[in-house]
């Protein structure tokens, strides 16, 4: 799963990238993630996608077959991954 923290007009707001409509906020991005993981249970984060006004986080363990991007490329398309549905 991918928890996504982006800033707008100094206010962050964080959501899982598959239920965009469950977006919790905060005054800076760790208050809003913090928020966010705390209604799914979960307390450990990979912040290996970050970069400046975007925060993504894969939250628990990715998934085996696509590594945790949700998405299956071939050669000719990119698709939801089979194994995970697109959820990472």
């Amino acid at each position: 799963m991918r928890i996504i923290a982006e800033q707008l007009e100094g206010y962050w707001s964080a959501l899982q990238k598959s239920h965009p409509e469950t977006a919790l906020g905060g005054s800076d991005a760790e208050v809003a993630v913090k928020r966010r993981c705390t209604t799914i249970g979960v307390n450990t984060v990979d912040r290996t996608e970050c970069r400046a006004d975007h925060l993504e986080f894969v939250v628990g363990k990715p998934c085996s077959d696509c590594g945790g991007s949700g998405q299956y490329v071939g050669l000719n398309t990119v698709e939801a991954c089979g194994t995970c549905a697109g959820s990472g």
